[in-house]
């Protein structure tokens, strides 16, 4: 039995890992994912507790992603990161293709992006498409050791710089003196 199909999946390989491109939808994103959870919680997705690592997700996160998604639907919605665990099977000829898929696929990234997806879709009835890059052979240690350096080696950007971006007075003038020679 299969979950369903995905269609014009683009089959690309870094290193000696494949990995898929391609894109899903919020209303069928509970039914094909799940989060590996060292523990479970209340949220929009589904969790499972064996061979997890992540810590559960939040709800407050996912509404606030479902509020900021109702407020701009214009914006491009970063690719989740996923891992097939074998559940996802590609055919086609060359890079272009269809995936099978005969279970969900882990969450590596992104569980908080999707279930603000999923609550928008059960709460509004808006489906939204948003893209995803799917691992197709990762032992769990590797898929561990991807979601340590996503989540672990990432920095943000500085407070001071995104006030300074979004045009706020005190931070034109801090960078004017920062700046300018004769202040």
């Amino acid at each position: 039995m299969t979950l369903g199909t995905i269609e014009n999946v683009v089959k690309r390989k870094v290193g000696n890992r494949h990995y898929f491109y391609g894109t899903l939808n919020s209303e069928n994103a509970r039914d094909l994912t799940y989060v590996p959870v060292i523990e479970t919680s209340d949220t929009y997705l589904e969790q499972k507790t064996k061979n997890g690592y992540q810590r559960p997700g939040k709800k407050f996160r996912m509404n606030k992603y479902k509020r900021y998604l109702d407020e701009f639907p214009n914006r491009l919605i970063p690719p989740v990161i996923l891992s097939a665990r074998g559940n996802w099977k590609f055919s086609g000829d060359g890079e272009i293709g269809t995936l099978t898929l005969e279970g969900p696929a882990a969450i590596v990234d992104g569980q908080h992006r999707v279930g603000g997806l999923v609550a928008l879709f059960e709460e509004k009835d808006e489906n939204r498409e948003f893209d995803f890059i799917c691992f197709e052979k990762l032992t769990v240690d590797e898929e561990k050791n991807e979601f340590v350096i996503i989540n672990g080696e990432q920095k943000g950007v500085p407070r001071a710089l995104n006030e300074y971006l979004r045009g706020e007075e005190d931070s034109q003038i801090a960078w004017d003196l920062n700046t300018d020679p004769d202040s």
